[in-house]
């Protein structure tokens, strides 16, 4: 069974460990070690659900849908946008 003590300072691991992770953010390969660290056994388990979490978050700030339009020749000049 899990103490509440022990819940407690697995949450607060866990937010340390995404606090570093974010503040290395503009580091080179970043992604990589993100990946890295989510995919060793040996790493701790909170710090590899805080990599997997991180990992996350920086994907969703950082790569963005462009958007694209669909074009359809009608004929010889007329395009339509769909």
């Amino acid at each position: 069974m899990v103490s509440k003590n022990n819940t407690l300072l697995y949450a607060v691991l866990l937010f340390i460990a995404e606090k570093f992770l974010e503040s290395i953010e503009g580091t080179q390969n970043y992604p990589l070690l993100l990946l890295a660290l989510i995919s060793k056994e040996g790493v701790p388990l909170h710090l590899r659900v805080s990599a997997g979490i991180t990992l996350k978050n920086y994907v969703k700030r950082n790569w963005r849908v462009v958007s694209f339009e669909v074009y359809v020749v009608n004929s010889f000049l007329d395009i339509t946008v769909l």
